[in-house]
């Protein structure tokens, strides 16, 4: 079995960083797949300042590799070209990494155009077409996704 070496989160949501909130399980998730070795990384779309403090509010700046804001990388999802970015910056392939989020076009299909897995987390929005890999009941479903190193 191969394991993966990288992981990809989606948007967190574009809120105020004062009215922010983690889903549950995040940061226990991240200090796993951190401790695990996995390389991380957030794709978000938004505005460059406003994202980058959510972040740094949420406390997750310190347990991700990297992070591509779409203002401020010129590119937006679901173009597939963030993606391949994300890759690049982290050293990692398509086929080792897992693509982790809840919108169906960004998330799912965005991801998918250039051979990465996608789990969705299911949060409101419908899928139309699109066909995750995986998913998820909730973040602790990340820990079962093939190719990941057993964690738990």
């Amino acid at each position: 079995m191969t394991f993966a070496r990288g992981l990809l989160f989606g948007d967190f949501r574009q809120h105020k960083a004062s009215s922010a909130q983690l889903m549950p399980y995040a940061l226990d998730l991240l200090h796993t797949l951190r401790q695990s070795g996995l390389k991380l990384s957030i794709i978000t779309n938004g505005r460059t300042e406003g994202q980058a403090s959510v972040l740094e509010q949420l406390g997750l700046l310190p347990l991700i590799d990297d992070v591509l804001i779409s203002e401020e990388v010129g590119i937006s999802k679901p173009d597939p070209r963030i993606y391949t970015l994300a890759l690049e910056r982290l050293g990692v392939s398509a086929a080792e990494t897992w693509f982790v989020g809840d919108s169906p076009k960004n998330d799912v299909w965005g991801p998918q155009q250039v051979g990465i897995r996608a789990a969705f987390l299911p949060t409101g929005h419908a899928l139309n077409g699109e066909t995750p890999d995986a998913v998820l009941r909730d973040l602790r479903d990340v820990l079962r996704l093939g190719g990941l190193p057993a964690l738990a």
